[in-house]
């Protein structure tokens, strides 16, 4: 009988122990003393109620403390320790939506600063008009968000001068091409368009520049004196008959033709000119 009252003063002094040291907020403590008034008297119902409550009471704390570590973390944009912190909590209380909701932050996060990257070096390649790489941020950006109207226009804007930039390339390099009038005619709308570019660069305007030269050389008129034996027919690039004739002086636009002469008896001949 003595052995249970002292068993029962113990508990009763255990029970104090961890209800002061709950209330000052010392949850360590608080569950030693509770779990030893639980081991000296498990059908004692308020010990086992306020072991499980102290167990509740630090499990949030670890919770909550490992939520704030992560948006602590995201806060400082260190986004692998944010996702970990997060990660940890979802661990401790695995029936919150809390932790995945902060998951969610942290993907957001990240992708906005992707993006913003991705943005700077549009930045640049745009300034050094590298179209090519434009591109393919843009690309990169719609990846990640295929819904940003500013990376939709910007991937179309880029797309252009890409074909724009292609375009007088091709005519540059071959100017004789523009002995065709198609060629000629497309010369002065690949022009026109060039021209229409608002703030274009110097690469732009170096093009422009020798497009406008290019259109305007194309169609200059070059002498060329041609001298044959009066007995040969010659034709003109299959375009003009110029019959017979010892000497003849044509006037040409730049390109190439060729001189075809046609004489019974001979095998024919012909001479390729570029002007």
């Amino acid at each position: 009988w003595s052995s249970d009252v002292c068993s029962s003063d113990l508990v009763l002094e255990y029970m104090i122990q961890g209800e002061q040291a709950e209330r000052d907020n010392q949850l360590a403590k608080a569950l030693t003393a509770f779990q030893a008034a639980v081991n000296l008297d498990a059908e004692w119902l308020d010990a086992a109620q306020a072991r499980d409550r102290i167990n509740s009471k630090i499990t949030r704390a670890r919770f909550e403390d490992a939520m704030s570590q992560g948006f602590a973390a995201l806060n400082q944009s260190n986004f692998d320790t944010a996702r970990s912190a997060f990660e940890d909590a979802g661990t401790i209380l695995p029936g919150s939506s809390e932790p995945s909701d902060a998951l969610l932050q942290v993907a957001a996060a990240e992708r906005s600063q992707r993006i913003r990257s991705l943005r700077n070096d549009i930045r640049s390649a745009e300034g050094a008009e590298d179209w090519e790489e434009a591109s393919r941020l843009y690309q990169s950006i719609l990846a990640e968000d295929e819904s940003l109207t500013f990376a939709q226009d910007g991937l179309k804007q880029s797309e252009s001068r890409i074909t724009l930039n292609q375009s007088i390339s091709r005519l540059l390099n071959d100017p004789l091409s523009l002995q065709s009038d198609n060629n000629y005619r497309e010369a002065q709308t690949l022009l026109s368009n060039a021209s229409a570019v608002e703030a274009p660069g110097k690469n732009l305007r170096n093009q422009i520049l020798s497009l406008s030269r290019l259109i305007r050389d194309a169609r200059q008129p070059i002498s060329l004196v041609v001298t044959s034996d009066s007995q040969t027919e010659v034709t003109l690039s299959n375009i003009e008959h110029l019959g017979r004739f010892s000497e003849k002086q044509l006037t040409l636009h730049p390109g190439v033709y060729t001189l075809v002469g046609k004489r019974r008896g001979y095998q024919d001949v012909s001479q390729k000119v570029r002007l």
